[in-house]
């Protein structure tokens, strides 16, 4: 359903950019630069509604690039009891459309030392997508990426031999 009301907007939005610029180009004196002017101004518009996604897009991949893998104290991980901590989100600021980063920490349950972690990011929809729908997901590109490396929290914790309890078990409120 959300696809058929983008697919209707971006007719309807094509439809009055078109008509806007014929009615500029009417408007323009008999000039070689008259029709150009009017082609180059068409599609500077038409991308318009999605321009935060756009720009959007290209803070998310750099900010992705920042955080490109899991960092493992495999030294010291062997045989260790850790929790995950409770860190709470952090948004990126400035950016074109709402950036956040989840920190995954695990913490040596006696030291408090961290022995994992690795940051996942995830992006919302620009104002056009939050206006039509939820806004969760950006329309035109992915909103979401974690380290290179597949991250299987049990599987690498099992891999390194490390127990994880929770936070609870060691008195630890949240």
């Amino acid at each position: 359903m959300i696809g058929l009301a983008i697919l209707g907007f971006l007719i309807l939005w094509l439809v009055v950019v078109g008509l806007i610029a014929a009615a500029i180009f009417r408007r323009l004196p008999v000039t070689p630069w008259r029709l150009p002017a009017v082609i180059i101004s068409y599609l500077v518009v038409v991308p318009m509604p999605v321009t935060d996604e756009i720009i959007g897009a290209i803070q998310f991949k750099q900010a992705c690039n920042k955080h490109p893998d899991i960092h493992v104290e495999r030294a010291k991980a062997a045989g260790r009891t850790v929790y995950l901590a409770d860190i709470p989100e952090e948004d990126i600021h400035p950016a074109a459309v709402p950036i956040q980063i989840q920190h995954w920490r695990f913490v040596d349950a006696t030291s408090a030392e961290t022995i994992i972690s690795w940051d996942q990011l995830s992006a919302r929809s620009g104002w056009l997508g939050r206006s039509i729908s939820d806004g969760y997901f950006p329309m035109i590109f992915k909103g979401s990426c974690r380290p290179r490396s597949a991250v299987n929290p049990k599987a690498l914790l099992d891999d390194l031999a490390v127990q994880q309890i929770q936070r609870k078990d060691i008195g630890i409120a949240k």
